[in-house]
């Protein structure tokens, strides 16, 4: 399976980010500050979510974890000397 990102990967992170989908998820940080977040359906991977968090190109990098003890994840992101945290919302 080869996928094309819209562009470059900086960061790149598998796991159970959203509960309740069947398999994992990838979560990618891309060299234009986008966060993308990828499932699996069946053998192939579709987007669930993405989202630019700066107004700026920057090389970036991802983590996820619950970061806050609120049971929830959450997705931290560094681009430059900037972090982001975006609550993920479960279905």
């Amino acid at each position: 399976m080869k996928i094309k990102t819209p562009d470059v990967t900086t960061a790149v992170k598998m796991g159970r980010i959203i509960e309740g989908k069947a398999g994992g998820q990838v979560l990618l940080a891309l060299r234009d500050s986008t966060v993308l977040l990828l499932g699996f359906t069946g053998l192939e991977l579709e987007e669930i979510a993405s989202l630019k968090t700066a107004p700026k190109p920057g090389e970036s990098l991802v983590a996820f974890g619950d970061i806050d003890g609120d049971s929830s994840m959450e997705i931290v992101q560094a681009v430059g000397n900037n972090l982001y945290v975006i609550e993920v919302e479960n279905e």
